[in-house]
C-alpha cells in the first residue's frame, strides 16, 4: 500500500453488524505505510458538490488505472485503519492533485486559514459528467 493510491476499504457501521466497502485514498507516507499496521487515509465520495477541504478527481488525474466517475477527495474526512480493512488498490493519483490534497490538509490544521475564495468554484470538467455512485472501478 503506497501514498497516492485509491483503494478500496471495508468501513464499519458503528454496531459493527455489517461494513460497507468505499473508496478512500492514502495520504500517510510510504515509509510509516511500510512499518505500522495501520494506514492513514481521506475519504472519497461521488458526490461532487463543492465543498471547503475537498479536492474534485477525474480520470485525467489519475496517473494509473481507472476512475470511471468523477469523485471528490475530502481532506477533512482523515481516518486511520487498519490495513485489514483496506483491499485492492485501483488507481493512483497524479502528483499534481495529490499536492492540492496535502495543501488542503495542511489548511485545515493552519492557525490562520485563507479564506476559501477556490473552495466553491465548480470543477470545469464537472458538469458534462453524470454519477453513479455504483461505478467507481472494479473491484
Amino acid at each position: 500500500m503506497e501514498q497516492q493510491e485509491i483503494i478500496w476499504v471495508r468501513f464499519p457501521y458503528s454496531d459493527f453488524s455489517q461494513q460497507k466497502t468505499r473508496p478512500a485514498l492514502i495520504v500517510s507516507n510510504n515509509n510509516y505505510n511500510e512499518k505500522a499496521n495501520d494506514i492513514v487515509i481521506c475519504a472519497i465520495t461521488s458526490n461532487t458538490e463543492q465543498t471547503p477541504y475537498s479536492v474534485l478527481i477525474d480520470q485525467h488525474d489519475i496517473s494509473r488505472g481507472t476512475l470511471k466517475i468523477p469523485c471528490k477527495i475530502r481532506a477533512d474526512k482523515i481516518i486511520q485503519i487498519n490495513k485489514k480493512f483496506a483491499f485492492k488498490a485501483f488507481a493512483k493519483l497524479g502528483g499534481e492533485k495529490f499536492n492540492e490534497v496535502t495543501n488542503q490538509l495542511a489548511e485545515l490544521i493552519s492557525k490562520k486559514p485563507r479564506p476559501p475564495k477556490s473552495l466553491f468554484g465548480a470543477h470545469p470538467e464537472m458538469k458534462k459528467f453524470k454519477r453513479d455512485k455504483s461505478d467507481f472501478g472494479d473491484i
